[in-house]
C-alpha cells in the first residue's frame, strides 16, 4: 500500500489493486501458470431472461438468438427482435394503420431492448403504452390508445 498508489486511479480501484496482488502472487511462483486464483470472474449473458425461456423450453431457435448454441459469430435478439418488429409495422402500415405509418423506421435496437426487458419482468402492458409515445410522439394523448398496437407488435416478435 506504500507507493504512489497509481491503482487508486482505476476505474475500480479496489478490483485494481486485488487483480494486482494475485498477479504478483502468480508471478512469484516457478510456474505462474499453476497458480489458482480466487478472483471473481463476471460474465454478462444476453438478454438473461430469454435465456431462461429458451433453454427451458427447449426453443432451438430463440437459444440461437440469445447466444446458449453455438453460431459463426454471437447473435443480438434485440436487433433480431427489431427487424421482426419492423416487418410487422411494415405490412400494417401498407394495410393503412396509421400508428404503424407514425412508427415507420423509428423503432430502434434500444427500443425494442427496453421494452422486452421489461416485459420479461410482467411490466409490458402499461409502461409500453408510456414508453413508446414518450420515444415516438411526445406528450400526444391522442394515439396514446393505438400504441396498444405497437406494444401488441413488440410482445409478439418477442414470442416468436
Amino acid at each position: 500500500m506504500k507507493g504512489s498508489r497509481w491503482w487508486a486511479k482505476a476505474d475500480d480501484p479496489w478490483q485494481c489493486l486485488a487483480t494486482c496482488m494475485e498477479l504478483k502472487n502468480a508471478l512469484d511462483l516457478e510456474d505462474p501458470t499453476t497458480y489458482i486464483s480466487s478472483l471473481p470472474i463476471h460474465q454478462d449473458g444476453t438478454c438473461n431472461g430469454l435465456q431462461h425461456y429458451a433453454a427451458l423450453g427447449g426453443d432451438a431457435t430463440g437459444a440461437q438468438q440469445v447466444n446458449l448454441s453455438a453460431g459463426d459469430r454471437p447473435s443480438d435478439v434485440y436487433t433480431h427482435i427489431s427487424l421482426l418488429v419492423e416487418k410487422d409495422i411494415a405490412i400494417d402500415a401498407e394495410a393503412g394503420h396509421e400508428t404503424a405509418r407514425l412508427l415507420m423506421g423509428k423503432v430502434s435496437r434500444k427500443v425494442v431492448k427496453q421494452t422486452v426487458r421489461r416485459l420479461l419482468k410482467n411490466l409490458m402492458g402499461g409502461f409500453a403504452y408510456f414508453f413508446l409515445c414518450k420515444c415516438f410522439i411526445g406528450d400526444d394523448d391522442g394515439v396514446w390508445c393505438d400504441f396498444r398496437w405497437g406494444s401488441r407488435t413488440n410482445r409478439e416478435a418477442v414470442t416468436r
